[in-house]
């Protein structure tokens, strides 16, 4: 193999032998400089005018020409003897031998070195036992800009401690380093953006100054970091590291975090620690195994921007929501459930402690175990048939600090404010001072003891005494003093139903009101009976009338052969009708007695009669 190495034209060395070299202008003569036409591993640098070659000669200088070493610096001499500046080594070798020179160690940086320096050099840094191996190469190599070595020769072994760990197996494509300082380790690893780095089977570092680690991990964004097989980070600074961990923020808004194998976080500042965990939405936040922080509590489900779901299991549904330990669970918009297993299943729910559960909308569960049920709304309460009204009467959740059989007491309660349009919460102290109010108000109910005002007495089953001195003695019966201390009741509103108390005024009115409607009705009484009695008067004189009419005509005109007679007459008087009959009897010639009978139309049982006797003389 004869290399040319100079300025000449490559292979224009002429007639030397395998595996000759020539290093100069012009190798082979043909432009007049220097040449190589005989000889073998021939080396001329700088030289001008040299022939032969034999193996193993070097002639190196301005014409050098036999089978010796020769360095000549700055030196024209033809006869290859050397000038005052030349140095000439030789040590008896032949031109088909090669020869031997002793040289010094060198010293100084340019020193030149002898073959001992060189071996204890390779010694300090190949005196490991790993080996390396580079087979045979019998293909050409494109070294570096259309260099070419078409043979590598033989096997040679290697052996470096500090590198002994480090190999690759791979038929995969080169990496590729396209940006600017980038780097790219692993078959088809490729890092395009500017100080990009990717290493890893098909790793891709795509943005500037991301760095991707894993086989087919992927960093699209400026600044993203994916670590791990498969990890994607895709937006600018996101960070996704973890087995298939996906990392998707807004650019210009926002970064994600996935850390975990299988997380996944989308959305600005949404992240996801956990295996797997899921935070979707801006603002999540998902931690722990099988956390999610989404708007419906589904891997595919929509965003739900700045839930938080930590814990085991944990999953925040809905935005704004907030699940805190293991399983626990929000089910809707601004939910929270914090603890064990703790559960807010609808919107803006609320859930503190282990196992607590909101049930409704807007509900909150105070303590272990708590539970909430549907508000009932109470608008007031009827006591002793008196009916009281409330404010609040239209609730819209409930707070509950128990569950049924598992009460608490609520302490340290502030005093409410006390009005009829207060819904504040009162504390014990309020009910006390109520209660001693109470008891200002002597009671005796069957069955109850009570504590009386002093002086005030209430034998009575059921009764009640008011007032100091008040004596309520009867059953069934309210006191307000006693026989000789009566009290007045005042500011007494006016009864409505026909049991309730009456005060004055109504009194009062109806007595005004009564008068008059009695003498109005006696007015009319009395005008009705006379009028009545005027009527009947007048039609019983009438009746009189035609009953007097009809009796007249029934005395006797004529006497009749023998000594009775009877006689029948009628009558009409004031529009009334009357009928008459009668008997004569002659007792004797100066003897006459009668007897008539009449009936008017004035009215029922309206009939008359009357006897007589006449005497003549």
């Amino acid at each position: 193999m004869c290399q040319n190495l100079g300025t000449g034209a490559p292979g224009a060395s002429t007639g030397s032998p395998l595996e000759s070299t020539a290093l100069g202008w012009d190798q082979g003569g043909e432009n007049g400089g220097a040449g190589i036409t005989t000889g073998r591993l021939g080396f001329i640098a700088g030289a001008d005018t040299s022939t032969q070659c034999p193996t193993g000669s070097y002639a190196v200088g301005y014409a050098a020409t036999t089978a010796e070493l020769q360095a000549l610096m700055d030196s024209h001499s033809s006869s290859g003897s050397a000038d005052p500046n030349m140095v000439r080594y030789n040590n008896g070798g032949t031109s088909e031998s090669p020869g031997t020179v002793t040289v010094a160690d060198g010293v100084n940086g340019k020193d030149a070195v002898n073959v001992d320096q060189l071996n204890d050099g390779m010694s300090n840094t190949l005196n490991n036992a790993n080996s390396y191996t580079d087979s045979k190469v019998n293909e050409s190599i494109n070294i570096a800009n259309n260099y070419t070595d078409t043979k590598l020769g033989d096997a040679y072994n290697y052996t470096d401690e500090k590198t002994k760990y480090f190999k690759a197996n791979s038929t995969e494509p080169d990496a590729i380093a396209k940006g600017v300082d980038a780097i790219a380790v692993g078959g088809g690893a490729i890092a395009s953006g500017d100080r990009a780095i990717a290493g890893g089977l098909n790793a891709e570092a795509v943005g500037d100054d991301s760095v991707v680690f894993g086989a087919n991990a992927k960093g699209t964004g400026t600044g993203t970091v994916a670590v791990g097989s498969g990890a994607q980070a895709s937006k600018d600074g996101d960070v996704a590291m973890g087995y298939g961990a996906v990392a998707e923020g807004v650019t210009g808004v926002g970064s994600a975090v996935a850390i975990g194998a299988g997380n996944r976080a989308s959305g600005a500042g949404a992240v996801a620690i956990g295996d797997p965990s899921i935070a979707t939405g801006t603002g999540t936040v998902a931690m722990g195994f099988n956390a999610i922080a989404t708007a419906d509590g589904t891997a595919t489900g929509g965003a739900a921007d700045g839930a938080v779901a930590i814990g085991n299991e944990s999953i925040a549904t809905g935005q704004g929501s907030v699940a805190m330990g293991n399983k626990s669970t929000t089910g809707a918009a601004g939910g929270v459930a914090i603890g064990d297993t703790a559960r807010a299943l609808h919107a803006n729910g609320i859930a503190l402690g282990t196992g607590a559960t909101a049930n409704n909308a807007n509900d909150v569960a105070l303590g272990a175990g708590s539970t909430t049920a549907a508000a009932v709304a109470t608008t007031g309460a009827t006591i002793n048939s008196t009916t009281y009204t409330f404010a609040g009467t239209a609730p819209t959740s409930t707070i509950s600090v128990g569950a049924e059989g598992a009460e608490r007491t609520v302490t340290n309660v502030a005093a409410g404010r006390l009005s009829a349009t207060s819904t504040d919460a009162v504390n014990g102290s309020q009910l006390n001072a109520t209660n001693q109010a109470v008891n200002a108000i002597g009671v005796n109910i069957t069955g109850n003891n009570s504590n009386n005002l002093p002086g005030a007495q209430a034998p009575g089953e059921n009764s009640v005494a008011i007032g100091p001195g008040s004596v309520a003695d009867r059953n069934n019966t309210v006191s307000f003093g006693s026989p000789g201390a009566e009290r007045q009741l005042t500011n007494v509103a006016p009864g409505v139903n026909s049991t309730d108390a009456a005060n004055l005024g109504q009194v009062q009115g109806l007595v005004r009101s009564g008068t008059q409607e009695a003498v109005q009705q006696s007015n009319a009484y009395t005008d009705r009976q006379i009028q009545a009695l005027d009527s009947k008067t007048k039609k019983d004189m009438a009746g009189v009338g035609a009953l007097a009419m009809a009796s007249s005509a029934l005395v006797p005109n004529a006497r009749a052969e023998g000594n009775t007679s009877i006689s029948m007459a009628a009558g009409e008087y004031g529009g009334q009708a009357a009928i008459a009959a009668g008997v004569n009897y002659y007792a004797s010639n100066q003897v006459l007695l009668n007897a008539k009978v009449g009936v008017t139309s004035a009215g029922p049982s309206k009939v008359g009669f009357a006897i007589g006797a006449t005497f003549g003389f």
